[in-house]
């Protein structure tokens, strides 16, 4: 009997296909260029319905290699996976993340439940060596940026969008 026939498992296999050039690739400077991008990407008839989670995956140059839609949730709650946002960053490939929530109402003040989350996916990005650019909570109008206010644990004044 051989070795293969003793264990039938699933082979699991990791893609990533990027059909665009990296020059065409939108790059991010600041917490603004972030909004602006997740902004167009968001779906216009939920953003004011329910709450939404979203990841920007960046190469090292901050340009964007994909949008991962995270989780999707109530009208004041969204289930978000730290699983989900580390499996699909270490799958793209990507070395750098800007994590973002929805607010349904229009008021984007974070609550206690966000900024622990965002410290929380702050040391697992450490643990990973993937640099946590920023946190952004939106709305239509506008974003409040975690990493712009230095509320994210180990925050450098020299912003980690300039890098």
């Amino acid at each position: 009997m051989e070795v293969n026939d003793l264990y039938n498992v699933a082979e699991i296999r990791l893609t990533y296909l990027n059909h665009f050039s990296p020059d065409d690739l939108p790059q991010v400077r600041n917490s603004k260029d972030a909004y602006e991008i997740l902004l167009q990407c968001w779906e216009v008839g939920k953003i004011e319905l329910v709450m939404q989670s979203k990841l920007l995956l960046l190469n090292q140059k901050c340009k964007v290699l994909g949008i991962v839609n995270i989780a999707s949730g109530s009208v004041c709650k969204v289930p978000i996976d730290l699983k989900q946002i580390f499996a699909a960053t270490l799958k793209s490939g990507a070395t750098a993340i800007i994590a973002a929530h929805n607010h349904p109402s229009g008021d984007i003040t974070p609550g206690v439940l966000a900024k622990d989350f965002a410290q929380k996916l702050k040391r697992g990005a450490d643990l990973l060596d993937i640099r946590l650019l920023d946190y952004l909570i939106i709305s239509p109008e506008d974003y409040y940026s975690f990493c712009d206010r230095e509320l994210l644990e180990g925050y450098n004044s020299t912003s980690p969008l300039d890098n």
